[in-house]
């Protein structure tokens, strides 16, 4: 009794000082659940704008609610539908659509009677959720309709307009409508224009994942830059953690493994999630890629175990397709196949699967089992078709991975001369927009054709840099010489120090209270200095050798 009246006591003295958000767990515990979402009501105008509601914090909240409230109060439950669709688990978005249907309808009494306006703004609001329900449950066309027979009831000034803006480049997405990054900068331009830095932030994501698909990965590099200093300046947390596991993917694209682990831990750290959508990867796949990519096997089995406990979760037609082909690309990476194997053999694709735009990806990951159980050939004209298809349509950064995948196949199968014609038409590309890890985790095939690329011709550097990194990334490092402590400045002694002990690039920063880039330099310097290429190492070879 003393627990409910203090929760109580603590809620009110946050709602006295006009913080309304910190006032809901208290309330939650006070046992006064009418109370509590009326509380919840009042915060979630603000909560929608920054994009809290794809948080777990947010989660809490909404399990904390008896379904008999929400079903006498639509204000409250069509907002918490929106905001569970947004996150894709249209289950519960369905069900609390329904309850708000069954009070216009007047079938279901309420607390409060609703005027005519009201009832038209909350019908336009559920006509959006059941087009986020239909589009995540694969009807695009009938998707469409509902948000257009929304945008019909709703305002120009509505406050939903921005996530119908959303809506619409999602579904177009979906059907990869060419050539729509100007429609998509312009809707970004209009969601930060009107206060909703939330939405626009999911509109920039879906942005850097077409430039990515479209192999532009310099263009969507300077992009982000730019999205991420506008987030922090707008105080558009926590969905600028979906920017942070954008960067991290491109960071790890590149090989910076250091600033993609970086990256990938803000993501995770301000709780949102990185793949909303089934855009881009979760922050939790990107580590199990850095971790195999520094040597790290064990740490991304544990990696992987998070991400597959988190996609059990998932309710959409699209994670439903992308996340278990994912975790079975993940697997065979880690040198596990048995998982893959299950996978591809449930998984409905077969060699002859006409990979649509949504089946690209699954169809590679079906194309790596192939290659990994001996069928090659099989595996090889699959992936000419997902490349074929994706050049026509623009997506030459998805092409270039399926060519990969090609010449690797080809060259496992002897037929050394077509591998190193494909790889050669593939290098161009790959060598403009600063491509590695699409290569290298291919493994001994891929380095087999870097090394034949070394040899000769136009991309002879750009070969032998990957070759450099494939030899720091993988395995034991190479033999080190013999260097002597006093090769290390005293800072540099300090950096080490605080790598042995862990801390982040942006901790060491912090520590030494210097900038993020004079740290990235001491680093270099002791990496050169080491003769080592990643964290890992430097850690192994300073415990070694006493250093620090």
């Amino acid at each position: 009794d003393e627990a409910v009246r203090l929760n109580r006591r603590a809620a009110e003295w946050f709602l006295n000082e006009g913080l309304i958000e910190e006032a809901v767990p208290y309330a939650l515990d006070s046992g006064d659940q009418a109370w509590a979402l009326s509380i919840i009501e009042a915060a979630l105008p603000e909560v929608m704008l920054r994009g809290d509601v794809l948080t777990p914090t947010f989660d809490r909240w909404v399990q904390g609610i008896p379904r008999q409230e929400l079903e006498r109060r639509p204000w409250a439950a069509l907002p918490l539908a929106f905001a569970r669709a947004l996150s894709g688990k249209v289950g519960e978005a369905a069900v609390l659509a329904n309850c708000v249907e069954d009070v216009l309808e007047g079938t279901t009494p309420v607390a409060d009677d609703l005027t005519e306006a009201e009832k038209a703004h909350q019908r336009g609001v559920l006509g959006l959720v059941r087009a986020y329900v239909a589009r995540f449950q694969g009807d695009p066309e009938g998707a469409l309709s509902l948000a257009d027979g929304a945008a019909a009831l709703l305002p120009k000034d509505d406050s939903t307009q921005p996530w119908l803006r959303l809506f619409r480049q999602l579904v177009l997405h979906d059907a990869w409508a060419p050539n729509r990054e100007a429609e998509l900068r312009e809707a970004t331009s209009n969601c930060f224009e009107k206060g909703h830095p939330a939405a626009a932030n999911a509109l920039q994501v879906l942005d850097f994942y077409r430039l990515a698909l479209c192999g532009r990965l310099n263009e969507a590099g300077e992009h982000l830059e730019r999205a991420l200093k506008r987030a922090y300046e707008r105080n558009a947390l926590p969905s600028a953690g979906m920017l942070h596991g954008v960067a991290a993917e491109l960071h790890y694209q590149r090989g910076d493994l250091d600033e993609a682990e970086e990256e990938a831990q803000r993501c995770l750290s301000l709780g949102a999630p990185g793949s909303g959508a089934g855009l881009f990867f979760p922050p939790e796949a990107s580590l199990v890629l850095i971790q195999h990519a520094d040597g790290r096997i064990e740490e991304a089995r544990y990696s992987l175990h998070l991400l597959q406990e988190r996609v059990k979760e998932v309710e959409t037609v699209q994670g439903l397709l992308f996340f278990p082909a994912l975790v079975a690309h993940l697997h065979l990476l880690l040198g596990f196949p048995t998982p893959a194997e299950q996978w591809a053999a449930s998984s409905m694709l077969s060699a002859d699967t006409e990979p649509t735009f949504a089946l690209e990806y699954p169809c590679m990951v079906f194309a790596r089992v192939l290659v990994a159980s001996g069928r090659t050939e099989e595996a090889i004209q699959l992936v000419r078709r997902v490349a074929e298809g994706a050049h026509a349509s623009g997506r030459h950064g998805r092409a270039l991975e399926a060519e990969v995948i090609e010449a690797c196949a080809l060259w496992r199968d002897g037929d050394e001369r077509s591998a190193a014609i494909v790889f050669g038409r593939l290098l161009p590309l790959a060598e403009r927009e600063r491509y590695v890890r699409v290569i290298l985790n291919e493994g001994e095939p891929a380095f087999a054709l870097l090394r034949k690329s070394a040899m000769s011709g136009a991309h002879a550097s750009y070969a032998l840099r990957l070759l450099l990194a494939a030899g720091a990334d993988g395995g034991e490092p190479r033999p080190h010489r013999a260097g002597r402590p006093d090769e290390l400045s005293d800072r540099e002694v300090d950096v080490l120090r605080l790598l042995v002990l862990g801390s982040s690039n942006r901790e060491i920063a912090q520590d030494l209270v210097v900038s993020l880039d004079t740290v990235k330099t001491h680093l270099r310097n002791v990496y050169a200095k080491l003769d080592v290429h990643s964290r890992t190492q430097a850690v192994r070879i300073a415990r070694q050798r006493e250093l620090v």
